[in-house]
């Protein structure tokens, strides 16, 4: 299998170059100079139901004819490959393995000499230690990627693999996307929300062991310019946006993302967040590389709106299991939620807390989600009234319909 999806890799670069069109060409003459994995590469943990938003652009020295994101970027084309069955955005051939829609695995498949409307031809010439490639991927939940690398002279191509590491077979390992990267409410109120954002991470081929190092298996040139050219992620701005709640909106910043602040030195923010009367507000965050900010958010939190649906747990019902009493509960919505506490009548009006910790919300975008726990019976202390306490990130609290068993 693994055999199978390497040749059907190198063909999808066979085929991308044989399907780039001169008549639409960024790059002089049609140029081919594809931007893609090319070795068994491929991102994972990207929720990919449906269209993934991704983005391949230059920041580069003033050798490159490309010193800005607006000077070389893929616009408007779609970089990103959900499945092996359907062609690229240029009319190319999808790698095997980008599997299928919804299992989470993704590729980049993009030529500067293809099909498409975008500006810019980073490295005309085709020298090497030019036009240094970043790509940005993020899922339909908010999961995020980083990569970068440089121009293969062996390849002719800017092979996204290089910036993986080698799997056992000698060949290029996955990458996941994750929310690592994404922002953090900490303290909200019903007009402002602070946040507070990691830095980004940004994967390379100048970093040590990637399949393209020295000394590679697969027996070229390392891609990585100098290890002092590795470039460098860091965080970006702070954006808002209003769109349906329970969605993952378009990341594009040319998608109605409108500027509010920078983050401080430690990644911490303060900003006016009018709640919409229809739909939710979300707060994202970009990053930089190289000081350039990157062309989408890396992820983004809700807002509820002022008619946003409540957290609240709803039909709760408790049972006795054993020494332990199951607590069964679902929520229509977890827009703004913490978590949850499970709170019993030790005696009338005196309220005690059982659940050892704050249970974590499991529903996706603020969407709902169903729970079980089990709490031995003994924390109970004779109690038989249980609550379900829904713990906003406000610091507001709302307090379930009672349950006994």
């Amino acid at each position: 299998m693994r055999k199978r999806a390497v040749i059907l890799s190198i063909m999808a670069v066979m085929v991308l170059a044989v399907a780039s069109s001169p008549l639409f060409a960024t790059c002089p003459g049609g140029q081919v100079m594809p931007s893609q994995h090319a070795f068994g590469g491929y991102f994972k943990n990207c929720s990919d139901s449906s269209p993934v938003t991704g983005f391949v652009y230059v920041v580069d020295t003033a050798a490159s004819a490309c010193p800005n994101t607006g000077a070389c970027n893929s616009l408007s084309v779609d970089t990103v490959c959900e499945n092996n069955v359907d062609p690229n955005a240029q009319g190319g051939v999808c790698q095997f393995e980008a599997g299928t829609p919804g299992d989470g695995n993704v590729t980049v498949s993009f030529d500067w000499g293809g099909a498409g409307t975008f500006p810019g031809c980073p490295n005309a010439a085709g020298v090497a230690g030019v036009g240094r490639n970043v790509v940005q991927v993020i899922g339909n939940k908010g999961e995020s990627i980083l990569t970068t690398v440089g121009y293969s002279l062996e390849l002719a191509m800017y092979p996204l693999d290089c910036a993986h590491p080698p799997d056992p077979s000698g060949l290029a390992a996955a990458l996941s996307c994750t929310t690592t990267d994404s922002l953090r409410v900490t303290t909200a109120d019903t007009t402002t929300v602070c946040t507070n954002q990691p830095v980004p991470k940004i994967y390379s081929d100048c970093d040590a062991g990637t399949l393209c190092g020295p000394g590679n298996a697969l027996g070229i040139n390392p891609t990585c310019d100098t290890p002092s050219a590795n470039p460098t992620a860091a965080r970006g701005r702070l954006y808002i946006k209003n769109a349906p709640c329970g969605t993952s909106p378009d990341p594009a910043l040319s998608t109605g993302w409108t500027l509010q602040a920078s983050p401080d030195a430690a990644g911490n923010a303060c900003i006016p967040v009018p709640r919409p009367a229809t739909g939710c507000a979300f707060v994202g965050a970009t990053g930089t590389v190289n000081g350039v900010e990157t062309l989408a958010v890396l992820g983004s939190v809700q807002v509820a709106g002022q008619n946003a649906p409540s957290a609240r747990a709803l039909d709760v019902r408790a049972s006795v299991a054993g020494g332990d009493v199951v607590i069964k509960w679902r929520t229509s919505s977890e827009l703004e939620l913490a978590g949850f506490n499970i709170l019993a009548d030790k005696k009338a009006k005196d309220r005690i807390t059982v659940s050892s910790g704050m249970i974590a919300p499991k529903g996706a975008n603020g969407a709902g989600a169903s729970y079980e726990v089990r709490i031995p019976r003994g924390k109970f202390q004779g109690g038989k009234t249980v609550f379900v306490e829904s713990v906003l990130s406000t610091g507001g609290k709302i307090l379930s319909d009672p349950a006994t068993f």
